[in-house]
């Protein structure tokens, strides 16, 4: 039995409703590396989907509020005065974009489209500003004793 059909299997003794989501920095061109999360996930989605769930979603979070911690080989040193800012406030590096993270995002996701990935995306930054991590956060701040103890 291939991996994903356990996992899958498992899930489905656990509930009929199943979200699987993934992220990836956007911190450059994307590799196989920082793929591997979507591409396992959406290993897991297609097994579910075989055994026929009543509700299920591949999501991809666009970690985009991440800090741009280097600049990647191939990119304009220049790109060096943005260190430390969030991903999501840098310039399109080729200036076809809107943003660093729309061109780079833009070509990951074609990328698995062509391997038929098709998540739903989100943004981490318009989560951020839509107040969606809100009652997260607070939650984690009330409960921060008993998260530091786990």
């Amino acid at each position: 039995m291939h991996w994903s059909n356990a996992i899958a299997r498992e899930l489905m003794r656990r509930s009929d409703e199943h979200a699987i989501a993934t992220g990836t920095s956007i911190s450059g061109r994307i590799h196989l590396g920082n793929a591997g999360d979507v591409i396992f996930g959406d290993g897991v989605y297609r097994a579910l989907k075989k055994l026929n769930p009543a509700s299920l979603k591949l999501i991809w979070f666009s970690d985009d509020m991440d800090p741009f911690r280097r600049v990647p080989a191939g990119l304009d040193p220049s790109f060096e005065k943005y260190l430390g800012m969030p991903v999501s406030s840098l310039p399109c590096p080729e200036g076809c974009c809107s943003s660093f993270v729309e061109h780079y995002s833009n070509i990951f996701l074609n990328s698995l489209k062509e391997l038929g990935i098709e998540p739903e995306v989100h943004s981490t930054t318009e989560m951020y500003l839509k107040g969606i991590y809100e009652d997260s956060v607070k939650k984690a701040m009330e409960k921060k004793d008993e998260i530091r103890r786990i």
